[in-house]
């Protein structure tokens, strides 16, 4: 597994009405897979929705990796003092063969967070 900190996900954070906000106050609202779930859970968002564990392996069967390459998506979301909520999507991608591209076919399952925004 790879632990997905928001500080790697995104640098800043603005508001022009709330300037108190931090990089520290978003928070993991979900996160999608486009290949389908393995045997174990691929995606593990943590208790206070600070981060992300992915599954950075891929599926194999016999020494044959399937799929094009797992994009993972996470939802990640901000609310500021007068309730308005912002978000930004960013993408993990986890190739099937070093120096390969990734294909993103679209979400094959969601996490959801348990966190309120």
């Amino acid at each position: 597994f790879e632990t997905l900190e928001i500080s790697s996900l995104v640098f800043s954070v603005s508001d022009f009405c709330d300037t108190t906000l931090a990089v520290d106050d978003i928070k993991v609202y979900s996160v999608s897979s486009d290949e389908t779930q393995g045997f174990l859970a691929d995606i593990v968002i943590s208790d206070d929705c600070s981060n992300v564990m992915v599954r950075k392996a891929r599926k194999h069967f016999m020494g044959f990796a399937f799929g094009n390459g797992r994009v993972y998506t996470v939802d990640l979301r901000l609310t500021d003092a007068s309730g308005n909520v912002g978000g930004s999507l960013s993408k993990a991608h986890v190739p099937k063969k070093l120096n390969r591209a990734v294909v993103d076919d679209g979400p094959e399952y969601t996490v959801l967070g348990g966190c309120p925004f």
